[in-house]
């Protein structure tokens, strides 16, 4: 980092960069920018060192400005010229000078913004080197939401002419945001450090960088000691030089209008020169310690012997890299994490019964036992060690290796996806095809083995077998799959099946679950007499409730008995009869979706999914029910095609006085050992309230992005495929959004 770029950070000499909410006039934002880019440009000019030249400070210098970034100058500072540059009486064999920026506030309609006059004096020898040192002893920036400060700055150091060489060193006491509502929370750092030291050793600049914060506090939690300390290698001396001349060339176009593609292609070659001399990072610490724990990280990342070809594409960059990551972290260090998720868990969600020692070593569990067992961490007494190795484009964690595409998906996947802005597909079991039913039904689950029973009777792509259909019906009614008692009605009443447990299970369909098929079958069965008694007015009494949830055929066969007297359709009820009723809602309108299920109920519909895409929701649960076992529940899950384990995200009401929504995720099923990986959001949300939801796969994880800020991400072994939405005891609004 050169010392213009340190120091002026620093100093915030360009305090409107604080002073730009997302909220500001388009004229405001224009002000504030320009403002900002005046200082940055013109500090940068008059503090650069020409080639053989010294530096003069309070001389103008030859930027040009617009009659539009004057006025924004006049605007803000109430002068277009607002630095003040003084030459000094010379001393020790050096050119003395001062700078200063007048203490000032700027207010638009948003944000008032107020510093203290911020100072910093020069001292130029006759070889072109520099010592300098500045101050700013306050910046504040308030605005509706809160208040933002920076406290007692300052920096010094000294420059080398025409090189990188140098050191620096710069101090802030506190930066810290203080909103003005107590439903937020702010933040604050204190005592935050940093130090440069680069020398130019031949052909090369050495030198490395050390930040730290004594503090960093939010949330009611802090962080201490926070240390980062790099160290750069070998860095091509004049690729440097050729990249500060293109940043000089930038600056003095104009930051705000400068083009950064032409930038970085225009440097693509001085950057490919920087790396190939053999250019190392070196991590010498990085650290931190909450509650008195220490965490550790240490490691280097190298480009030795590189070419030009080795530039040509990522994985022959990647097969050049040479890289090494030891971190160590105390097991207490883990349990304190855990024991503070705990208790942010358990004051989110007050009914919950379970102990602060319990669901504390529930959070520990779920964060060690996994790494253990997979070897990405080594337990050495009472630390936890992982060492990340890179080679030959393999990376290996604690010996283990993985392939390249590890490592080029991190690089190439780490953003969203794209949004799919194609309307939602519906799709069935059915649809799903005879080979993903079978493995359904194979591995236990009743919706496979309702769809092969079904399959069976109707002779649709399988052979018509009753009787193979009558046991896949049999063992879809044991896993309480009530609509299993449908597909064999009408074989029942054309005496091709005999067996007394049909009737038995449409009846408690009809009489338990309401199921509308269900009642009109028994409407049939009671006409007819066909394995119950023969019985017109039970017969008349289920076609008519039947048709009361709008069943067709019940519909019909009024038509025929009453003459044309047909009954109001309400709504259908919950239960397997809500899952019909959600898959024709999903197919008459795709993009918005309503569940009304009733206690103790659940309905489900499954769309197809594009891995490579992203989906957005709009979600909500709302008219919360109350049942003994089942707690209120919205659901959206990815999973395959085929069987697998599922990655969910929830909203579940727990027990309480106010009810109040959790949202977290988890893998669930029976596919894998990766099952109940529980993680939850310490936020919760009001029954009823919207949440924004983004849906995507990158690699092996799934993430869950709520509101646009939160993200609960599942490690998955599966391919993601469908996205199933799922509801019980109560009303989940689905809303399918078409635009990223």
């Amino acid at each position: 980092m050169s010392k213009s770029q340190l120091l002026w950070a620093l100093l915030a000499l360009s305090p409107l960069a604080f002073a730009e909410p997302a909220n500001t006039p388009q004229t405001a934002r224009a002000a504030s920018g320009y403002a900002n880019e005046y200082l940055m440009r013109e500090l940068g000019a008059r503090m650069s060192v020409p080639q053989g030249k010294t530096i003069q400070p309070d001389k103008p210098s030859k930027n040009y400005y617009s009659a539009q970034q004057r006025e924004a100058l006049r605007t803000v500072f109430g002068s277009e010229n607002p630095l003040l540059a003084k030459r000094q009486p010379a001393g020790g064999g050096r050119i003395n000078y001062s700078l200063s920026l007048p203490a000032g506030h700027y207010q638009d309609a948003s944000a008032l913004t107020i510093w203290d006059q911020g100072d910093m004096q020069v001292a130029v020898a006759p070889n072109g080197s520099q010592v300098y040192s500045g101050s700013l002893p306050s910046l504040s920036s308030l605005d509706k939401a809160g208040r933002f400060d920076i406290k007692a700055v300052s920096a010094k150091g000294h420059s080398m002419a025409g090189s990188w060489g140098g050191k620096a060193h710069g101090e802030i006491a506190q930066v810290s945001y203080t909103p003005h509502s107590d439903a937020h929370k702010g933040f604050s750092l204190e005592h935050l450090r940093y130090d440069s030291d680069y020398k130019r050793q031949g052909q090369y600049i050495s030198g490395g960088a050390e930040y730290s914060i004594g503090r960093a506090s939010a949330e009611g939690q802090s962080i201490d000691q926070l240390h980062l300390s790099l160290r750069w290698r070998q860095l091509d001396a004049a690729a440097l030089a050729g990249l500060k001349l293109e940043a000089d060339r930038l600056r003095t176009a104009g930051w705000l209008t400068a083009d950064g593609d032409e930038f970085l292609n225009r440097s693509a070659p001085m950057l490919k020169r920087l790396l190939m001399g053999g250019a190392a990072l070196e991590i010498e610490d990085l650290s931190g310690s909450y509650r008195g724990q220490k965490l550790t990280v240490k490691g280097k990342l190298a480009l030795p012997n590189a070419k030009d070809a080795d530039f040509s594409s990522g994985p022959a960059l990647l097969n050049k890299l040479v890289g090494r990551l030891e971190i160590a972290v105390p097991q207490q260090l883990l349990r304190e994490i855990a024991a503070t998720m705990a208790e942010q868990y358990q004051r989110s969600n007050p009914g919950m019964e379970t102990p602060l020692d319990k669901l504390t070593a529930q959070f520990y569990e779920a964060m060690s036992s996994k790494a253990l067992a997979s070897n990405y961490v080594r337990q050495d007494k009472d630390m936890l060690r992982t060492l990340i190795e890179l080679k030959d484009g393999v990376v290996t964690i604690n010996g283990n290796a993985l392939p390249p595409e590890v490592l080029l998906k991190l690089f190439g996947k780490g953003k969203v996806p794209p949004a799919d802005t194609e309307a939602p597909v519906a799709i069935t079991m059915r649809q799903r095809g005879l080979q993903a039913a079978q493995q359904f039904a194979e591995s236990g689950d009743g919706k496979g083995m309702l769809e092969l029973c079904q399959r069976m009777v109707d002779g649709f792509e399988v052979d018509r077998d009753l009787q193979k259909a009558n046991e896949w019906c049999g063992k879809a009614w044991d896993k309480s799959l009530y609509a299993a008692a449908i597909p064999l009605g009408e074989p029942f009443l054309n005496g091709e099946l005999n067996d007394p447990a049909i009737p038995r299970r449409l009846q408690e369909a009809a009489d338990k679950q309401h199921l509308p098929e269900a009642q009109f079958l028994m409407s049939r069965l009671h006409r007819e007499g066909k394995g119950v008694p023969k019985d017109l007015e039970k017969a008349g009494a289920y076609l008519q409730q039947s048709a009361d949830q709008g069943y067709l055929k019940a519909f019909q066969a009024k038509v025929e008995t009453d003459a044309g007297k047909r009954s109001a359709s309400p709504d259908s009820k919950s239960g397997e009869d809500g899952a019909a009723a959600a898959a024709a809602a999903a197919v008459a309108n795709p993009w918005n979706l309503l569940m009304q299920v009733e206690a103790g109920f659940i309905s489900e519909q499954s769309y197809r999914f594009d891995s490579d895409k992203h989906r957005r929701l709009d979600v909500s649960l709302d008219k919360l029910k109350t049942h003994e076992k089942w707690a209120p529940l919205l659901a959206v899950c990815l999973s395959a095609n085929n069987p697998s384990d599922v990655a969910c995200f929830r909203l579940i009401a727990y027990k309480g006085e106010k009810p109040r929504l959790q949202a977290s995720s988890d893998i669930s099923g029976n596919q894998s050992e990766q099952r109940h990986n529980i993680q939850a959001l310490a936020t919760s949300f009001e029954p009823g309230e919207n949440v924004d939801l983004t849906v995507y796969a990158s690699g092996k994880q799934v993430h869950f992005v709520v509101n646009g800020k939160e993200s609960l991400v599942q490690d998955v072994d599966f391919p993601a495929e469908v996205l199933t939405l799922h509801c019980s005891t109560g009303d989940c609004n689905f809303n399918f959004l078409p635009a990223p």
